[in-house]
């Protein structure tokens, strides 16, 4: 089936794995008679007709301009594609979910009709390439939590709180120092970097700030991408300097890496996907403790941090998907618990992806 994006490839996802090329701008991209081809302004006709791979046809667009300057007052990027299009005699295509409805209106005026598709391609089975770019993403983040865990570790306990060299540890403190490690290595967060420790870490999503005391849970989820390659990695690592204040929370952790291994243990090809989810709230339920589970079990991670599969769901896991397990615990006054890492599912069973030992008492 044809089809249609109009989008930039830096922050839609889907122009990106269509086109492999970085574009700033939003432009044309066209599947069509089992060809591809990209239609961009003179700015970036140069830079994409040497970087394009051969499986991308170049074209500049002033040359659709002008045919379209005969059938429309004000010209957009839709009118453009229209042009290419009626041009090959192409009157239905598909286009992703994003798409503009000024767009599908411009197309609908000149006989072409815009149907929508969800997801747009099937992204959840990497090739080889993809899972290259996810590992080399993820051997930077793994330096990086390691960092970051290092300094809690060398940390002094003075009083409640954790030291270094004379001033509190904070949350700020370690995420500058990740953030530096990524700036180095070709690596941005644009999600942002999770370091929530005591109380804040029983909010899944709580960034964390301030002071870091001694004793409870330090909650470390990192989720960038390569700036090169475009390409997400997501691991957490929960750890505790010193011994844990309440003796609960060294419950919860091991509870947690139970239930974890639980639904690492099934994963492998044809298992749905749902079932690594119930893995790890049988785990929980056995503990009476599943009412603070409060998310998913896990996600597929690409061009996306957030990919097909979801974990839970109906789909049935598939050889060559990378998919995250993340289970976690999160009890209001006392603290949470997540452990996270990356799995490319095999024939009959996984590989793991994630390197970084899982220890809580540093």
């Amino acid at each position: 089936m044809n089809r249609l994006i109009i989008a930039d490839s830096f922050n839609d996802a889907n122009m990106f794995y269509a086109s492999k090329v970085l574009v700033p701008d939003p432009f044309i991209f066209i599947s069509a008679n089992k060809k591809n081809y990209a239609l961009v302004n003179k700015l970036e006709f140069s830079r994409l007709k040497k970087d394009a791979g051969r499986m991308l046809n170049v074209l500049p667009e002033e040359k659709y301009i002008e045919k379209a300057k005969s059938k429309f007052k004000d010209i957009n990027l839709a009118t453009i594609a229209g042009m290419f299009l009626k041009e090959r005699n192409i009157s239905s295509l598909l286009v992703p979910a994003n798409f503009s409805l000024l767009h599908s209106n411009t197309l609908k005026k000149l006989g072409i009709k815009a149907n929508i598709q969800a997801p747009f391609f099937n992204r959840s089975i990497k090739e080889k390439k993809e899972i290259s770019n996810i590992i080399g993403a993820q051997k930077v983040v793994e330096k990086a939590c390691e960092k970051a865990i290092e300094l809690i570790k060398k940390s002094k306990i003075i009083g409640e709180y954790l030291y270094l060299e004379k001033e509190k540890l904070t949350s700020e403190h370690l995420r500058n120092t990740m953030e530096e490690i990524f700036i180095n290595n070709n690596i941005e967060s644009p999600e942002g970097i999770i370091v929530s420790s005591g109380k804040q870490s029983a909010y899944p999503h709580e960034q964390g700030s301030g002071a870091i005391k001694a004793g409870v849970p330090v909650v470390i989820d990192i989720f960038p991408r390569s700036r090169v390659s475009r390409y997400f990695t997501d691991m957490t690592r929960t750890v505790c300097k010193g011994k844990p204040k309440n003796p609960k929370i060294q419950e919860i952790y091991d509870i947690v890496f139970e239930a974890q291994k639980a639904a690492i243990s099934k994963i492998k090809e044809g298992i749905d996907c749902k079932s690594l989810h119930d893995a790890v709230l049988s785990v929980f339920k056995k503990y009476k403790l599943e009412k603070f589970f409060t998310h998913a079990t896990g996600h597929g991670v690409g061009i996306e941090v957030h990919e097909n599969p979801s974990i839970p769901s109906k789909t049935k896991l598939e050889a060559g998907m990378v998919i995250t397990i993340e289970p976690g615990l999160y009890i209001p006054g006392l603290g949470g618990v997540r452990i996270e890492d990356m799995f490319l599912v095999t024939k009959n069973s996984y590989k793991e992806i994630s390197k970084i030992p899982k220890r809580f008492i540093v």
